[in-house]
This record gives structure tokens, C-alpha cells and sequence, in this order.
């Protein structure tokens, strides 16, 4: 009898444990069928759905996929971002290189071919002479950036005065400034040393500068502060006040309407900086027009 009790209590135990074992597996069937469908729909091309379980035996398999698709998704976006620049970089030198390059060979061909009077020669022969550093400076500026997306910059930081080259870089601008009637208000200490690339420095001023002169809408204030304890310079000019500042104006080849410029002297200005752990960013300005913030490495 106690044997026969025994046997009973052995098949339940059994019974219960192949019971609670079929119920789990088919569990973990559904799981797996409703994971397989998250993962026919992501290989589809949804790259934001996301997998989950309830069963905690499947959570760490979840977790890795989710990882996988996240940066499968950041590569993706990298590539739609590099192929929209790419394109904007075949436009532009489509236009840019095209325009000016077709009126300096108008001008020669009318020298060449004496279709022009002989008083107007000379004049002639000057205005293809400028349009053709136009394209020059247009050549060296695609290919700056070039070398920057590409990583084949060559850079060579040391310890320089920051405020020296501050101010070596200003003079070049006066006459100018003077010429358009624009105030230039500098407010640069005696020393603040740093350690970066010298040439970066210059190119990062001159292109805030000469942006603040082709793009502020009627300047006539500049002012340039180099703050040695924040290790910033602020370059800032009155011209008609923007409500927002978009980050989007550092993307590469973005410009106004009308405007001359390639749209790369923010792009690359920013791109320098990072490159040697500084930054550049932008916010209105308290004169009325826009303020850029270079903030310089710390070490």
C-alpha cells in the first residue's frame, strides 16, 4: 500500500513537472516567434523598433540585439548625412567652379578674338585676371575641407600668445573695416597663452570676421573679446538681430540666399577646433546680431 502511494505521488510529481514543462516552452515559443517578428521587421528596414521579453531568460538577448540596431541605425544616419554632403559638395562645385570659371574664359575668348574695343583690353584682361583668383580662393577652400572630412590635416599645436596673434590678425582687417565703415572694438589683454595649432587660430578669426562682414545685415559695430579665464574669445557684431540660432548654420555648405560665400568658413572654423578639443558655437548677441563663441582647449 505505502509503495502503491508512493508510485501515485511519483506520477503527479511527474505529471506537474512535464505539465509546468510544456506550459514554459511554449512560453518561451511565443517569445522567441514574437522576437522573430521584431527581427523580420527591423531587417525590413525599421531600424527604432526595439525588443523586450517577459521572460527574464531572454532579457540579455534582447539587450544585445537592441545595442546591435542602435548602432546599426547611428551608421545609417551617419551615411544618409555624409551622402546629403556629399551631394551638396558635387552642387556646389557644380555652381561655384562652373559660373566664374566660364566668365573669366568669356572675358579671354573676347580679348582673344578681338571682339572687344582696344580701350577695353586692359580692362578686360584685369577683370578675368580677379575672377580667376575668385576661383582660386574657391579651389583652396573645397579642398580645405576636403583635407578636414578626410582627416589628412596636418596639424601642429604648441604653446603660442593667443592675444598676439589676436591682434596680428585684426590689423589685417582695419582697412577694410574702415572702408565699409565698420567699427572695429577690440578688448584683448597683453598675454594669454594656449596650446594649439598657430595657423588654426588665424584661420578661425579671419573666418568669423569676414562672415560677420558678408552675412550681418548692416554692421557697423564688430567687437572682438578675448576672456583669458574662460578661456573664450567672443566675436560679435550689431548687425539685424536673429530670433534663434540654429546649430544647422555649422553644417557644411549651408548659406543664405544670395550670398557669396560656399558656406564652408563655419563648418570648417568649428571642425578645426574640435579637432584639438575646442568648439565653436553660436547665440544672438546682445548688440543685436550674432555672437560666436570659440572656446579654446584648456591644455
Amino acid at each position: 500500500m505505502w509503495e502503491m502511494n508512493l508510485f501515485k505521488w511519483a506520477a503527479v510529481v511527474f505529471i506537474v513537472f512535464l505539465g509546468t514543462g510544456v506550459v514554459f516552452m511554449a512560453i518561451v515559443y511565443q517569445e522567441v516567434r514574437r522576437m522573430q517578428r521584431l527581427l523580420a521587421e527591423a531587417i525590413q528596414g525599421n531600424r527604432q523598433v526595439r525588443f523586450y521579453s517577459h521572460l527574464s531568460l531572454l532579457h540579455p538577448i534582447a539587450a544585445q540585439v537592441n545595442i546591435l540596431l542602435q548602432q546599426l541605425h547611428i551608421q545609417e544616419s551617419n551615411k544618409r548625412r555624409d551622402d546629403e554632403q556629399r551631394r551638396r559638395f558635387i552642387t556646389a562645385i557644380t555652381h561655384d567652379l562652373r559660373t566664374p570659371l566660364a566668365s573669366v574664359l568669356g572675358y579671354l575668348e573676347a580679348v582673344h578674338k578681338g571682339l572687344t574695343n582696344p580701350d577695353k583690353k586692359d580692362e578686360y584682361i584685369e577683370t578675368a585676371y580677379y575672377k580667376g583668383l575668385t576661383l582660386l580662393n574657391t579651389l583652396n577652400r573645397f579642398f580645405e575641407w576636403a583635407k578636414l572630412d578626410l582627416h589628412q590635416e596636418q596639424l601642429s599645436p604648441q604653446t603660442i600668445n593667443l592675444a598676439e596673434t589676436h591682434r596680428e590678425v585684426l590689423i589685417e582687417f582695419l582697412p577694410g573695416l574702415e572702408a565699409r565703415g565698420i567699427q572695429l572694438i577690440a578688448e584683448i589683454p597683453l598675454v594669454a597663452n594656449v596650446t594649439i595649432d598657430p595657423e588654426t587660430v588665424a584661420r578661425v578669426i579671419r573666418n568669423l570676421i569676414q562672415n560677420a562682414i558678408d552675412h550681418a545685415l548692416d554692421v557697423t559695430i564688430i567687437r572682438v573679446r578675448l576672456d583669458v579665464n574662460k578661456r573664450q574669445t567672443v566675436i560679435e557684431d550689431n548687425g539685424k538681430g536673429r530670433p534663434e540660432v540654429d546649430d544647422d548654420i555649422f553644417e557644411p555648405f549651408q548659406r543664405q540666399r544670395k550670398s557669396k560665400g560656399l558656406g564652408l568658413g563655419l563648418a570648417i572654423s568649428r571642425q578645426l577646433l574640435r579637432m584639438q578639443k575646442g568648439n565653436l558655437y553660436a547665440e544672438p548677441s546682445a548688440e543685436g546680431g550674432l555672437s560666436f563663441i570659440i572656446q579654446w582647449p584648456s591644455a
